[in-house]
């Protein structure tokens, strides 16, 4: 299913930061549905990179993503690792960083699917 010894890590991915993506307009915040998005998708990306037939496709199973601090109004970059991919379920990190410093991270676990083609 995968390609052993080989692996497409890290991705990264910028988010710029957007007036529509704020939850408190009084202190300028991310919404952390958002911030929850994109890291869901960034551990797909990973998912996707590492895959060797585009037959398989994934579906989260659990989400968990732990705020170290407030997500200020600025660009975002996350960045995505795998942890362990197997023949039903992958599982990926990700961290969530601003100007350098780290502001979230969190785990996914994916249910892997081939596709009937």
């Amino acid at each position: 299913m995968y390609n052993f010894g080989f692996s497409v890590q890290p991705v990264r991915v910028l988010l710029p930061y957007r007036e529509e993506l704020v939850r408190d307009i009084r202190r300028s915040r991310w919404h952390g549905g958002v911030i929850d998005l994109i890291m869901d998708s960034v551990g797909g990306m990973v998912g996707i990179a590492n895959f060797n037939s585009k037959e398989y496709k994934s579906a989260t199973i659990d989400l968990r993503i732990h705020y170290l601090q407030g997500v200020k109004a600025f660009d975002l970059i996350v960045e995505g690792n795998l942890v362990h991919l197997g023949n039903r379920l992958m599982v990926t990190s990700m961290q969530a960083f601003q100007e350098g410093q780290l502001v979230a991270e969190g785990k996914v676990v994916y249910n892997i699917i081939k596709s009937k083609s």
